[in-house]
């Protein structure tokens, strides 16, 4: 064992877990280092200063002397040692992880991917024919050395997403991923699917099962939809294994295939059926916003959060013609700190900042917005964004365009009218009224039409400061002619003649109110009789009676912020709204 072994084993016997700060650690790797050097082992040395990176954490000066010397040490490793050399694979990947500390994203992320791209063609080119090639190219493999020189190389069955490391006082074991990782993580989907093609059978875990169904996806944009999930689907086979199939694993599972690749490829099968189904662009995005969520917690990935981003933007553009860039920024600024800078980036900002002025101008001056064609170099910004793909925007394109028309013509407000008043079943219109009594929270609410009704088709009590209402509502669809007004006069009558029992409400009410309410209006002849019955009741009876006709049966939607309860309603009934 060298002396610059020595050093190092005898750190970690007496320091098993380096502290924050440690200065004496720090000039015993730096010591360790200089010998190691002195060897020609750059590897090692670069692993010592590694380490103190850590150990001088706190200290910026002695931080960034560790990380320079350490990127040094693994360069000259890879300049000196001959390409297919297990140390200068080693050197390669641990390389390319130190980079995560420098503090130009720009800068790291450039050299990362060079490094990535290296990394996959040296394992594709010096081990793609040898005994073992599945586990090079497909699964990946573990290096362990004693840093002295000596190498050893494991094949484990399990997939190697990751790229983990164990360290002990004289040994170092790296987890390395496969070409096929590397590939993907750089979005060279066609050299991954050329593995998949030469190594079929290598792909057997639910992980790579996934990744293979994902890869053609991203080739084959026509069977996108299938191909997504497809992936979704064989990433969710990745249970929690047995202990013993831990075990065998090296000790080791998490649930990054079920918790992020398994939502992320539903939500783009989702955002890949806007193709098919243009005219349902919303609804599509809508479903892969919800798929999306909590993507941005526990497992991450920067492809993940920036496609999150990018669907939370165009999900804000058709739903109002509003995007909030600022809070799209911040999203940005927040992926490039943990991930660095990627290339769709400044594409993405773009975007989001064309399309906001474009809908900005149409607000303010419709007729120079339609000339102006910022709206059309919004497009043709979002063409250019690889991670959502061609085919997506242009099937998309045409909904902006339609959301851009609508800012020009003006919202649709009647939606809620047409809807409400094409309802011609009365049973229809009684959930609907018991639904929006319910969104109000009363102490309680039912619907009561039948034989023995005694004119409460749907009550409710409401409850404020200890004064309780009884709301009492006679529902009839259409317009209320005079046979009607006749008829449903009989029923209001009843409304107060028998009263409800106390067994469900489990208490005495203040006030009594009877409400006729209908979905359309009362006839002009029925009018002067309806307010005459009305006056009578409450001057001779002490009776309360209200008539909500159509359109005070949307106001009492909008003012109160039921439409969403409307919306609900509708669904639950089957019914479409009419815009």
């Amino acid at each position: 064992m060298s002396a610059a072994r020595d050093l190092f084993a005898e750190l970690f016997t007496h320091r098993p877990m380096l502290r924050p700060g440690d200065r004496e650690a720090v000039e015993t790797l730096r010591k360790a280092a200089d010998l190691w050097r002195a060897d020609g082992r750059f590897f090692s040395a670069g692993v010592c200063m590694s380490v103190a990176v850590h150990g001088a954490w706190g200290d910026g000066v002695e931080v960034d002397r560790c990380l320079v010397r350490a990127l040094e040490d693994y360069k000259t490793c890879v300049d000196t040692q001959p390409q297919n050399s297990l140390e200068s694979i080693a050197a390669l990947h641990k390389w390319t992880g130190q980079l995560m500390y420098v503090e130009e994203r720009s800068i790291a992320s450039h050299w990362q991917r060079l490094l990535q791209q290296e990394l996959a063609e040296r394992l594709i080119k010096f081990f793609g024919e040898t005994k073992n090639s599945e586990s090079y190219l497909v699964r990946g493999l573990i290096l362990t050395t004693d840093l002295d020189g000596s190498w050893e190389v494991t094949f484990p069955e399990h997939e190697i997403s990751g790229g983990s490391e164990t360290m002990g006082a004289g040994q170092l074991s790296l987890e390395i991923r496969s070409a096929f990782h590397l590939l993907l993580a750089l979005g060279d989907f066609a050299g991954a699917q050329n593995i998949v093609e030469h190594y079929p059978d290598a792909f057997i875990t639910p992980g790579l099962k996934g990744w293979r169904f994902a890869t053609r996806g991203f080739l084959n944009p026509g069977n996108a939809v299938e191909m997504f999930n497809s992936a979704a689907d064989s990433f969710a086979e990745d249970v929690e294994p047995s202990s013993e199939e831990i075990q065998k694993r090296g000790g080791c599972w998490d649930a990054k295939n079920i918790t992020l690749w398994t939502k992320y490829f539903r939500a783009r099968a989702a955002v890949a059926r806007i193709v098919r189904e243009p005219d349902r662009a919303q609804h599509s995005l809508t479903e892969a916003s919800e798929l999306l969520e909590g993507t941005d917690s526990g497992f991450v990935h920067n492809q993940v959060w920036r496609f999150r981003v990018l669907v939370g933007a165009l999900l804000q553009l058709l739903r109002g013609g509003v995007v909030d860039v600022d809070r799209m920024r911040q999203e940005l600024l927040g992926v490039k700190r943990l991930f660095g800078v990627s290339s769709d980036d400044p594409i993405i900002e773009q975007f989001v900042d064309s399309t906001a002025r474009a809908f900005e101008a149409l607000r303010a001056n419709p007729e120079h917005a339609l000339i102006g064609g910022e709206l059309h170099m919004a497009l043709e910004t979002l063409g250019r964004i690889p991670l959502l793909g061609s085919d997506v925007t242009t099937a998309i394109g045409p909904a902006i365009g339609a959301r851009a028309l609508a800012e020009i013509l003006g919202p649709h407000r009647t939606w809620i009218h047409r809807t409400l008043e094409a309802i011609g079943d009365e049973a229809q219109l009684r959930k609907i009224i018991l639904r929006l009594a319910q969104a109000e929270l009363p102490r309680y609410a039912q619907i009561r039409h039948g034989p023995l009704e005694y004119g409460k088709d749907v009550v409710a009590v409401l409850e404020t400061g200890g004064h309780r209402l009884l709301r009492m509502w006679q529902v009839k669809v259409g317009d209320i002619t005079m046979p009607k007004w006749r008829e449903s006069r009989a029923e209001l009558e009843e409304m107060y003649l028998v009263t409800l029992a106390s067994l469900q409400i489990g208490f005495e009410v203040n006030d009594r109110e009877g409400i006729l309410v209908c979905n359309g209006h009362a006839n002009p002849n029925v009018e002067p009789v309806m307010s005459g019955w009305f006056a009578e009741q409450e001057h001779d009876h002490h009776r309360v009676f209200s008539f909500v006709h159509l359109n005070g049966l949307v106001n009492w939607i909008v003012d109160h912020r039921l439409v969403n309860e409307l919306r609900a309603a509708l669904q639950e009934l089957g019914i479409h709204p009419i815009v």
